[in-house]
């Protein structure tokens, strides 16, 4: 899991390459809005309009309330002995990653921006996604994931631990959750296990 500052340069990563030359077949299996979903090997234009809807909320705000790392990366992968997942089972993995990280609209919540990536295998041949989103909702609010009792998303720039997606939960609101409410998140975090 990492954050960043640069949703371009992160595309440009995911499309491009690699460091190894193991991105091959890059396209978008599932994203916040489906006309973004099958797209595979995105000119310069697309993936310039990619990153520049998938900031958009941040942009819209006032330069004082824009977050200093509002880019939400990370890879999702199986285990090196499962089967290669099918586009439609990574999308069902990223829908349910969004569901679970509080990034898709409700009748009470703003969504948030994201999209699923998935090319070829990381080390060790896994199959995988990335996993892209913005820290930013539609309404301008923040969104402060808490990965056991660490937050993430707040003004400090801490750098998270090596997780999965079991062992995290969002909360939505204009300000980081307070120490005592940190403290007590573990009862409130979610599991995809059993789910997929």
């Amino acid at each position: 899991m990492q954050r960043g500052t640069r949703t371009r340069g992160l595309v440009e990563y995911l499309f491009g390459p690699g460091r190894a030359e193991e991105h091959t077949n890059q396209r978008i299996v599932a994203a916040w809005d489906v006309a973004w979903q099958g797209i595979t090997h995105p000119d310069g234009v697309q993936r310039a309009l990619l990153s520049a809807e998938v900031d958009a909320p941040v942009h819209k705000l006032p330069e004082a309330a824009k977050p200093g790392e509002h880019v939400y990366h990370v890879s999702i992968s199986n285990h090196g002995q499962d089967r290669n997942l099918s586009d439609e089972e990574w999308a069902t993995v990223a829908r349910a990653v969004a569901d679970k990280l509080g990034l898709t609209g409700t009748d009470t919540q703003a969504g948030a921006r994201w999209f699923a990536v998935h090319h070829g295998a990381a080390s060790g041949d896994r199959d995988h996604i990335h996993f892209v989103a913005t820290l930013v909702r539609e309404d301008g609010r923040g969104i402060y994931l808490l990965v056991g009792a660490q937050l993430i998303g707040g003004p400090s720039g801490r750098r998270p631990p090596r997780v999965g997606p079991s062992q995290l939960v969002a909360r939505s609101r204009p300000d980081p959750p307070t120490g005592g409410e940190i403290e007590g998140v573990g009862a409130g975090i979610v599991s995809l296990e059993g789910n997929l």
